[in-house]
């Protein structure tokens, strides 16, 4: 993506990708159970061009 000509505004896009799986999880010394656990990853960007490609980009998502 480039930015319009006709206004000169930069477009910011996202994608967002949630995972959920189930792991054991120890509730007392001697129970286990199963429970879900989300991940989640963000992408950003700005005209086509993604940030954070790399760890020595200024902007890091934590």
């Amino acid at each position: 993506m480039a930015a319009s000509e006709d206004n000169g505004l930069d477009t910011l896009t996202f994608e967002m990708l949630v995972d959920i799986s189930k792991k054991y999880t120890n509730i007392s010394k001697h129970k286990r159970v199963l429970a879900p656990v989300v991940t989640s990853t963000i992408s950003l960007y700005v005209n086509g061009l993604r940030l954070n490609e790399d760890e020595g980009e200024v902007f890091v998502v934590t």
